[in-house]
C-alpha cells in the first residue's frame, strides 16, 4: 500500500510529463514528452548495436561462432530498431491506427526473440550437459510461442505477459549456472538483475514521469552488460592467438597461424605489417580500403578545385598579364 503511493507522481509538480493511468484491458497514451523519450532512448544504442555486431562477427573463428555472432546481433539490432520504429510511428503516426498496432504487436513479439538471440552464444559455444543441450532449441520454441501468445492476446492479460517474460529471461539462465566454464557468470547475473529492475517501470506508466523511457535505459543497460559478457572470452581468445608458441624467440605480436614474417634472421615481408593488423583488428583491409577511397576523392575534389580557381600569376614585376587578372577579378585598377 505504501509502495504505490510512494510511487506516485499524480500530485506532484511532476505530473504534467505523464497522463492519467488506464485500466489493464488498455493501453498507456504517453506525453508529447513521454513520446520524444521513448524514441531517444532506444535510438542512441541503434548504431552501438550494429557496430557491436560486426566486431563480434569479425572476432568469429570458426562457423558456429560466426553463426551464433549473426543470431545475437540480429536480435540485438532488431531491439532497437522495431522499438525506435513503434514509438516514432506512435508519436507522428498515430492516426494510421492499423499500422501503430502492428508495430506494437512486432514490438512485443521482437522481446522473445532477443531474449533468445542473447542466450544464443552461451548455449551454442559452450559445453553442456546431456539434458541441458535441449535448451539450445527449447529456447526457440518458447519464443515462438509467446510470439503465438501476442498475435492472439495482445494487450489483453498483462501480467501474464510480463510472466512469460520473466520465465523465459530466467529459465535459460539455469542450464547456464551449471555449466562447468563459468566465464562471464557475474555479467550475466548483472545483466538479469538490470532487467528485473527495469521491470519495476516497464508496469509503472502513469504513475511515474519517462516510466517506459526508464525502462528503455534498464535494457540497454541490461543488454550492454550481456554484450560484455559475450565480447570479452572473444576478445581474449582472439588476443590469446597472438601469444608465442613453444619456440624460443618467437614475436609475442606475431599470431601462431602466421607463417614467421618477423622470425630473427628472416627477410621481413613486404605485407607482413599488413597481415598482422589484419590479425590484431579485424576488417583492416575493409577500412584500410575505405581510408583509401576517401582519399582519393578528396584529391579528385582538389584537382577539380585547381581547374575551377586558377592561381593567380606571380605581382613580381607587375605583368600585364598580373594587371588584367586583377582587373578581372575585381581587385583593383
Amino acid at each position: 500500500m505504501f509502495a504505490p503511493r510512494l510511487l506516485d507522481f499524480q500530485k506532484t509538480k511532476y505530473a504534467r510529463f505523464m497522463n492519467h493511468r488506464v485500466p489493464a484491458h488498455k493501453r498507456y497514451q504517453p506525453t508529447e514528452y513521454e513520446h520524444a523519450a521513448n524514441c531517444a532512448t532506444h535510438a542512441f544504442w541503434i548504431i552501438p548495436s550494429i557496430l557491436g555486431s560486426s566486431n563480434l562477427y569479425f572476432l568469429s573463428d570458426d562457423d558456429w561462432e560466426t553463426i551464433s555472432a549473426w543470431i545475437y546481433g540480429f536480435g540485438l539490432c532488431g531491439l532497437f530498431v522495431v522499438s525506435t520504429v513503434f514509438h516514432t510511428i506512435s508519436w507522428k503516426k498515430s492516426h494510421l491506427r492499423m499500422v501503430e498496432h502492428c508495430l506494437h504487436m512486432f514490438d512485443r513479439m521482437v522481446i522473445y526473440f532477443f531474449i533468445a538471440a542473447s542466450y544464443a552464444p552461451w548455449l551454442n559455444l559452450r559445453e553442456l550437459g546431456p539434458w541441458a543441450s535441449h535448451m539450445r532449441w527449447l529456447v526457440w520454441i518458447m519464443a515462438s510461442v509467446g510470439t503465438i501468445y501476442v498475435f492472439f492476446f495482445h494487450e489483453r492479460y498483462k501480467l501474464v505477459e510480463l510472466l512469460c517474460y520473466v520465465v523465459m529471461g530466467f529459465f535459460p539462465a539455469l542450464v547456464i549456472l551449471s555449466m562447468p566454464n563459468t566465464e562471464g557468470i557475474w555479467e550475466l547475473m548483472t545483466g538479469g538483475v538490470f532487467y528485473c529492475l527495469g521491470m519495476v517501470f516497464f508496469k509503472s506508466d502513469g504513475r511515474i514521469p519517462f516510466a517506459h523511457a526508464i525502462w528503455h535505459l534498464f535494457v540497454a543497460f541490461g543488454a550492454g552488460t550481456h554484450y560484455y559478457a559475450i565480447w570479452s572470452p572473444a576478445q581474449a581468445s582472439a588476443l590469446g592467438n597472438f601469444w608465442p608458441s613453444s619456440d624460443v624467440g618467437a614475436s609475442p605480436l606475431l599470431p601462431a597461424r602466421l607463417p614467421a614474417l618477423l622470425h630473427p634472421g628472416l627477410e621481413p615481408h613486404p605485407l607482413s605489417h599488413s597481415i598482422i593488423l589484419e590479425e590484431i583488428f579485424p576488417g583492416f583491409h575493409f577500412i584500410q580500403a575505405q581510408t583509401l577511397d576517401v582519399l582519393w576523392m578528396l584529391r579528385k575534389v582538389v584537382q577539380e578545385g585547381k581547374r575551377s580557381f586558377p592561381r593567380p600569376f606571380s605581382p613580381v614585376g607587375k605583368s600585364p598579364s598580373w594587371r588584367h587578372s586583377r582587373l578581372c577579378m575585381g581587385c583593383g585598377t
